[in-house]
């Protein structure tokens, strides 16, 4: 497994480890649940995964829905910076993998990274064990199982 992967399987099991004390905490005191749940993830990306797979001038695009907390900006920390490398997803070992949505065999065409989620009931759900991927391409979206698929760090194609 490649630094890549190893941060953000990192980023992962923070998510499964503070999940419950993060949704004990905003119920009890907040007022827009989502939206601090927005916050929260997108700053623990930037602090747990971009400030350690980035260089200094180099900024990732947003984690799921990314942050509500600063007005024209997903962006928790540093909001005036613009996105220059996304996160991507391929088949490991270029093996064909079972699309949730369609349940058809595909290859990954190196679809975006939007978030972790797991699937319950037949459903996605975003709560743990978050073992599972939400990929997306323009308007397009595959939810592929996390164990088969690899991370790669690329510069953003406008």
């Amino acid at each position: 497994m490649n630094n890549l992967n190893l941060v953000i399987e990192g980023y992962r099991k923070f998510l499964n480890a503070s999940w419950e004390a993060f949704e004990e905490q905003t119920l009890a005191f907040s007022h827009d649940t989502e939206e601090d749940q927005n916050n929260w993830l997108q700053a623990n990306w930037e602090i747990l995964v971009e400030s350690n797979v980035c260089d200094w001038d180099e900024y990732l695009e947003e984690y799921g829905n990314g942050a509500d907390c600063n007005v024209n900006s997903d962006r928790v920390t540093k909001p005036k910076a613009k996105a220059t490398h996304s996160i991507i997803c391929s088949s490991k070992d270029n093996n064909l993998v079972t699309d949730f949505f369609t349940k058809e065999k595909v290859l990954l065409d190196e679809m975006s990274f939007s978030k972790f989620i797991s699937v319950k009931n037949n459903k996605y759900t975003d709560q743990p064990p978050f073992d599972w991927v939400l990929l997306e391409n323009g308007n397009e979206f595959s939810i592929i199982e996390l164990n088969k698929v690899v991370f790669k760090k690329v510069i953003k194609v406008s």
